[in-house]
């Protein structure tokens, strides 16, 4: 218990919040967070159409309705164009979640400033993009309540544990009592568990390729598997967050070397259209779109060469599709064109050149190409 408060000591201070609550998981985290802000059933959380499935699991978890807001296509983060009309549309919209994806940065003035003009509750998602900064800020330190992940591929990797920061007293009080209602971490289950989701998950996405009818079948996906993404802390991984903590500064680092890397090697030239932000970032991946080829092709043929590519995420709203309220046009390009390249410490500057070259080659190969997409000329 004292690692896990002097971790809690650290974060608060570092994002300027009064209070810290370290958790299982970010998952779990913002399911006891939603479950302290004591909404009533029919409620719904807006959410961006881009962004990782967990999130929109914790918002059914917790009993509450899904509905989603469009992203823009500059950085893939909910589009502050569309943010006001979405929430008008709906008024049993009493929360909204905005995710620093791949590590760029929401306008959080525009946001923050149209949820308080509506009395709605802004979550801050960081799980992507701890190290960002909005203005002269760190991302974490605007929301009512923000988030942080330590999970898998998050910027700071332990495998686990989450983070909720916030100044309220009350929510606070609340978290802590329903965190200890939680079951115990059990790193067999959860294995078990995890892999049993991925492989459902990954068998669910290609068949609704072929058949997209088949997309409803992932609203059921969630169901058995609460205790995958819910759980208690596992005190093993600690030793190891308070390591990276330390080291976080040479962690970024490596990350931006290899994101200019990336983007000075690419360049912006036969369709490829980066994904980024003005603000000072921390990439998660280097995300960018190819909108004029097959990129699942390119992809499952990368990692047959063995590179290590994805091209995550789908359109959340195409997913949960008895919650959604409204097409959205931006998510859907970035479904069916982004590719990202990992830039962990598992990757170094040749593998940069390498996959780089090859992603060129790639894409000027007629036998990948699909035509055209207006929509995302610039």
């Amino acid at each position: 218990m004292g690692l896990v408060k002097d971790i809690e000591s650290y974060l608060a201070d570092k994002f300027n919040r009064k209070y810290c609550i370290f958790t299982g998981s970010g998952t779990t985290a913002l399911y006891l967070l939603l479950k302290s802000l004591k909404l009533k059933e029919g409620d719904t959380v807006l959410l961006p159409g881009i962004c990782c499935f967990s999130v929109a699991y914790a918002v059914k978890y917790a009993g509450l309705k899904l509905d989603f807001c469009d992203v823009s296509i500059n950085d893939a983060c909910l589009s502050t164009d569309v943010l006001e009309a979405s929430i008008k549309k709906n008024p049993a919209i009493k929360v909204v979640i905005g995710v620093h994806l791949y590590g760029n940065v929401l306008d959080m003035d525009t946001i923050m400033k149209i949820c308080k003009k509506h009395k709605i509750v802004f979550i801050e998602d960081v799980c992507q993009a701890y190290g960002s900064y909005y203005k002269n800020r760190p991302c974490g330190s605007f929301g009512d309540y923000s988030i942080l992940s330590f999970g898998h591929t998050k910027i700071l990797d332990t495998g686990h544990g989450g983070v909720v920061l916030t100044d309220n007293t009350k929510v606070v009080e609340m978290i802590r009592n329903k965190s200890d209602e939680l079951i115990n971490y059990d790193k067999q289950e959860h294995d078990r568990l995890s892999n049993n989701h991925s492989d459902r998950y990954y068998k669910l996405q290609a068949l609704s390729r072929n058949n997209p009818a088949k997309v409803i079948l992932f609203e059921e996906l969630l169901k058995g598997f609460m205790e995958n993404f819910i759980h208690g802390i596992d005190y093993s991984s600690l030793k190891r967050l308070k390591m990276l903590l330390k080291k976080e500064e040479k962690i970024i680092a490596h990350r931006i070397k290899l994101y200019k890397l990336y983007k000075t090697t690419l360049i912006e030239n036969q369709g490829i259209r980066f994904i980024g932000s003005d603000h000072k970032i921390v990439p998660w991946r280097f995300s960018f779109l190819i909108p004029y080829v097959n990129t699942l092709r390119i992809c499952d043929t990368l990692r047959n060469e063995g590179f290590d590519i994805s091209t995550w995420y789908p359109n959340l709203a195409n997913m949960f599709v008895s919650d959604n309220k409204r097409k959205l046009k931006n998510a859907n390009i970035i479904e069916n064109s982004v590719i990202n390249f990992w830039i962990d410490d598992t990757k170094n500057e040749k593998d940069v050149l390498n996959i780089c070259s090859r992603v060129l080659e790639l894409n000027s190969d007629k036998r990948y190409q699909i035509g055209t997409n207006k929509y995302i000329a610039k």
